[in-house]
């Protein structure tokens, strides 16, 4: 098994960056429309990433890239956003993407280790509305709190489902997409392969 070396490091930390703007982009965007912003604006994001995984896994294709994946998002949305629970979830799901992919050389076994790192950071962006909700209000106030309010009261256990086949369905076109912009543009132009 190849390691990973600081060039790849380097690489995973550029990538996340770029992933994690594209995702906090859409956040903003879908912000105005409250439910548009509970229910799609993971899954869009889902589905916007998938060409950025999917290149970062043809330039690395190395075991740990989800999981650090899953460290740099958890850190991010637990600081900005008070998601705690992403701090374990999304490098659990990380890892466990890792283990599924292998040796990144099935593009489908990538394309669901990429869904499986979505579901992690939309579980953990929704954990404590479902469990601990009390004490996770705690720590808002103001215009935060209200926000925090709202989202809780519109999620219940018929819309996680919902949300959670959303995921799948646009994890899995954002990553087939990935790949496809990847052999089309990124593959002939010589950037990665």
């Amino acid at each position: 098994m190849r390691k990973l070396t600081s060039k790849d490091l380097i690489t995973i930390g550029i990538f996340n960056a770029v992933a994690i703007v594209l995702y906090l982009f859409v956040g903003v965007i879908t912000m105005p429309v409250p439910i548009l912003h509970s229910f799609a604006s993971q899954p869009i994001a889902a589905l916007l990433n998938g060409a950025v995984f999917m290149l970062l896994a043809q330039k690395t294709g190395k075991r740990g890239m989800f999981f650090i994946s899953g460290i740099l998002h958890g850190i991010v949305f637990s600081m900005l956003m008070g998601l705690y629970a992403t701090l374990i979830l999304a490098p659990a799901a990380g890892l466990l993407a890792d283990i599924i992919c292998g040796d990144f050389k099935s593009k489908w076994r990538t394309v669901i280790s990429y869904t499986l790192l979505m579901l992690g950071l939309y579980y953990g962006q929704v954990f404590f509305f479902f469990f601990f909700t009390d004490w996770f209000m705690s720590f808002f106030e103001g215009n935060a709190l209200a926000h925090k309010q709202s989202a809780a009261e519109r999620m219940t256990g018929m819309v996680f489902l919902v949300t959670t086949a959303a995921m799948l369905a646009t994890g899995i076109i954002g990553g087939y997409i990935g790949t496809r912009v990847f052999k089309k543009h990124f593959e002939k132009a010589g950037v990665a392969g």
